[in-house]
């Protein structure tokens, strides 16, 4: 048990009167049930989270251990994460290269800061119907042409699974004095493969993952990782858009999960490496493709077996398994090693017994040309009215269009709407927009 949940389990045992927040006092009935009585602020020896020198300090001392980097703990997803490198970033300038296939927070944190993206537009696989990750090529073109540029940003793994060779990209970055951030939301668990596959580990400067996505931890749970940064500096800036409340539900999985880390986890992954590469033999055997690199993503692409996403996931929750993300080509399933042998049992089975029809060819796929008439600070904050998709081409978009998941903008704010966005829009359920007046 961790330092931090001990001072908690104490506190409880004590049945101390509570005249402090939150107005609960671990007294209100339901939410006895959701662990009220574990839900505290900050009192005595139970530190401040963004100014920590005691137990959270201690508790982030575990992770920058665990992980061989500069670690601090956030409450707030990997969204306080991504909004704190970006505040880094903008000391080396308001100018930021980006894969366009980033999530929404990055273009959201730009216009908060008022940094200014250009991007870098994956190329599509066809045979996969996947968009690829940024090459290192791409990127070294990329900065030859933007010398002013002195941040790189990617995501990776991406949420469907695939991951980019950040070790080749971070040497280019270096070489060129750029500073390479990463948004590995889906990545907590890499140091833990049989291959330490962290973004730290390969190169990055910064990197954010949210814990909770792949590790036992509560939602909101996540991790800030550095190299070259201290603590102070980290969370100088998480704490311009953090709470001053966090959860301290939250604070105590990200402490139960060290012991975890610590203990279990890279026998755990390992396992799960095992799992993985068992279905991919099943997947074979019945003409499915097993899609990406990432241990804990499982991509399946239902054209090979003449399937829409659609259609293969309603196979699926027939025998009771319910995916994370399904699209009209995929089914993504996000693995850890807290499912059970009954789920890949019913994982195994289901596949066993997937209907093959003729292979579908997958559609061709761009991203839009971004005609970025204005900055997305510029954009967020004009005045702005509603239109219906096909009545605003040609004007401004003043907000970030996405489905979530997976949260990539359709279109980003600043950018002038075309034929092409309203195609993606209407495909998307999307009808209306907000534009600049």
């Amino acid at each position: 048990m961790g330092e931090l949940t001990k001072l908690i389990e104490t506190y409880c045992k004590n049945k101390i009167t509570r005249f402090h927040m939150p107005g609960h006092k671990g007294n209100a009935p339901i939410l006895k049930k959701l662990g009220a009585p574990y839900d505290i602020t900050e009192i005595k020896d139970a530190d401040v989270l963004f100014y920590a020198e005691g137990v959270l300090a201690r508790l982030e001392d575990r992770y920058s251990d665990l992980y061989q980097s500069t670690t601090v703990l956030s409450a707030g997803g990997s969204t306080l994460c991504i909004q704190a490198m970006l505040a880094l970033a903008k000391q080396q300038g308001d100018t930021i290269l980006a894969a366009r296939n980033s999530h929404v927070a990055f273009i959201n944190t730009c216009a908060l800061l008022d940094l200014k993206p250009i991007w870098i537009t994956p190329n599509y696989d066809s045979s996969t119907g996947l968009l690829q990750q940024p090459t290192a090529n791409q990127i070294e073109l990329a900065l030859q042409q933007n010398p002013q540029v002195h941040t790189v940003y990617i995501t990776s793994p991406d949420y469907m699974g695939l991951m980019a060779d950040i070790s080749a990209i971070s040497k280019v970055c270096h070489q060129h004095q750029a500073k390479l951030i990463v948004d590995s939301a889906h990545g907590a668990h890499l140091k833990f493969t049989s291959e330490d596959l962290h973004p730290i580990t390969l190169g990055a400067d910064l990197c954010c993952c949210s814990a909770h996505k792949t590790l036992p931890v509560l939602t909101g749970g996540a991790l800030l990782h550095a190299k070259g940064y201290s603590s102070t500096e980290l969370k100088s800036k998480m704490a311009l858009f953090g709470s001053t409340s966090p959860s301290y539900l939250i604070l105590q999985s990200l402490d139960y999960c060290a012991d975890y880390l610590e203990q279990q986890a890279k026998e755990d992954f390992q396992q799960l490496e095992e799992e993985r590469d068992y279905i991919s033999s099943i997947c074979q055997q019945n003409n499915l493709k097993l899609l990406g690199q990432d241990p804990t993503k499982w991509t399946l692409d239902g054209f090979a077996v003449g399937q829409t996403g659609e259609k293969l996931t309603e196979h699926f929750r027939e025998y009771k398994i319910e995916p994370e993300y399904t699209n009209y080509d995929h089914t993504v399933f996000m693995v850890s090693p807290f499912n059970s042998s009954t789920d890949f049992a019913r994982l195994d089975a289901a596949i066993n017994s997937v209907t093959k029809k003729t292979p579908l060819q997958h559609a061709t796929f761009s991203f839009p040309e971004s005609i970025q008439l204005l900055t997305p600070r510029e954009a967020v904050f004009s005045a702005t009215e509603s239109l219906s998709i096909f009545d605003a081409i040609g004007k401004v978009c003043a907000e970030n269009k996405i489905t979530c998941p997976p949260g990539i903008p359709i279109i980003t704010a600043g950018e002038q709407l075309t034929y092409q966005h309203c195609d993606l829009l209407k495909n998307s359920g999307i009808l209306t927009i907000n534009v600049v007046k």
